[in-house]
This record gives structure tokens, sequence and C-alpha cells, in this order.
């Protein structure tokens, strides 16, 4: 069963999500407002299209990002265990075969406990190379979450009135 990631509060998705049901909910507001002006009413209805249709990409973007940060802590606590599991048949290992923390872990001794060691050694590899892994998709999604912020900043100075008190000029 994988662990749930909910988004904290004040997270730069939730922001973005904020920020853009905001100017919508302006949007909605300031078309009711504009029925005598066709010409307004129609700006503020493809101001409205564009909003939906950024919101729809965002709520599926964030619905695949979570999943994929689920599936990462999840991957990310499996291997953590395994961690703790492979230290401890290697402490076991070398406490058997008599040798000190300080000396290489693989022996040419073609001691019984070699094969062994030499199996623990590939599986830490192995579990170093996942979690190196695992680190690059943080990186990645935190990259996506920085790109959405940055498209969210953008939006809502699109929908910012100007100097005219039309969003956009």
């Amino acid at each position: 069963m994988q662990a749930k990631v909910p988004i904290p509060e004040g997270s730069p998705s939730i922001q973005i999500w904020e920020l853009l049901e905001k100017a919508l909910g302006g949007l909605r507001h300031k078309l009711q407002g504009s029925r005598a002006n066709p010409a307004e009413a129609e700006r503020y209805r493809k101001q409205q299209r564009l909003l939906e249709k950024e919101l729809s990409r965002i709520r599926l973007l964030l619905a695949h990002n979570s999943k994929k940060l689920e599936e990462t802590v999840a991957e990310n606590a499996r291997l953590e265990q395994e961690l703790v599991v492979l230290r401890q048949k290697w402490q076991a290992s070398r406490r058997g075969s008599g040798q000190s923390r300080s000396m290489p872990m693989a022996s040419d001794s073609g001691s019984p406990s070699n094969g062994t060691t030499a199996a623990l050694e590939a599986e830490l590899r192995r579990v170093q190379q996942l979690v190196g892994d695992l680190q690059r998709q943080r990186q990645e999604l935190s990259m996506q979450v920085r790109q959405l912020t940055e498209k969210s900043h953008s939006l809502v100075q699109q929908m910012r009135p100007g100097p005219t008190g039309v969003a956009g000029t």
C-alpha cells in the first residue's frame, strides 16, 4: 500500500491553484457586470476559457506529479528498509569472517563469506543506483513545479487590469 502524500498548505502548487481560481472568479464577476458592452464581455469570456483550460492542465499535472511523488516515497521507503537489511547482513558477514571495518570490503582470500560479501556489495551498488535515480526524479518534479509557478505568475500578470482598466493591457 502506498503512502498518501498530501500537498502541504502554502506549497507552490496550491498557490498556483488558488491564484487561478481567484482570477477565474474575478473574471466571472466582471463578465456578469459587462453585459452592456459585448466586446468587453467577449474579451472576458476568452480570458475565462484560457484560465479554465490552464486550470484543467494544472489539475492533470498535479494528479500526475502527486502519483509520481507517492510512488517515489514508497520506493524510497522500500529502499531504505532494504539498505538497513543489507547493512545488517554486511556487518554479520564481516563479523563472521573476522575482518575489521578498516579492511577492504571484498578480499581475494577465497573465504566462504567472500561470495556473500560480493553479493552484498553488488546489492548495495544497485540500491545506491536506485536512490540516485529517485533523487533525479525528485529534481524533475521540483523543476515542473517551478515551471508551473512561473506560468501562474505570467497568467496572473495577464489577468491584472492595466492602466485602461482592462486585463492584459
